[in-house]
């Protein structure tokens, strides 16, 4: 019996010890992994945000550049009959379109879906 009472004192705080450690490192260990998670996610908004406005650039330039009163101002010539002047209309609209096709990477799927109206939008009016 007093053997075990011996064993006793001698376990028990080292298991105290024990776990109070495993119980420290643990927890700061997933503090750890938290704030590297955290810096990761912060490395790469300052990578993709630059991207994403350049996106949304490029995407307000095709807007511009498809309004009817620029493309016919940009594809108009003396000599073209109305039909080739809307078959080149189209043509050009669906041209910058496909130009800009990449950017739909960087827009939110709603912005996406109101490039893809207006450019329908556009051709409808061309029509």
């Amino acid at each position: 019996m007093q053997y075990l009472l011996e064993l006793l004192k001698i376990l028990l705080p080292s298991v105290v010890v024990f776990l109070t450690a495993y119980y420290l490192i643990n927890n700061f260990l997933e503090t750890q992994q938290k704030n590297k998670m955290l810096e990761l996610q912060l490395s790469n908004k300052q990578t993709i945000l630059p991207v994403r406005l350049q996106a949304y650039e490029r995407v307000l330039l095709l807007l511009e550049r498809i309004s009817p009163e620029n493309i016919v101002m940009r594809i108009r010539k003396p000599d073209m009959t109305a039909a080739d002047l809307q078959v080149a209309l189209v043509n050009e609209v669906r041209n910058e379109f496909d130009h800009n096709l990449s950017q739909q990477l960087y827009l939110s799927d709603d912005a996406w879906y109101m490039v893809k109206s207006a450019k329908e939008e556009v051709i409808r009016i061309i029509n």
